[in-house]
């Protein structure tokens, strides 16, 4: 299996946002993603040795 990461970056990226400024509200957003994709490898090119004989 193949892994490949957006832009290399291989750790959930977190963005903050402010909500209304209002005196009766303390509260903030906050949104986590992960950019990755997964593929099948070919198997045909892999080798096994037998090691030393």
């Amino acid at each position: 299996m193949i892994v490949g990461f957006l832009d290399g970056g291989k750790t959930p990226r977190v963005k903050f946002y402010d909500v209304d400024h209002t005196p009766d509200k303390l509260a903030v957003q906050i949104k986590a993603y992960f950019d990755y994709g997964a593929a099948m490898a070919d198997q045909k090119p892999t080798y096994m040795s037998k090691g030393k004989s």
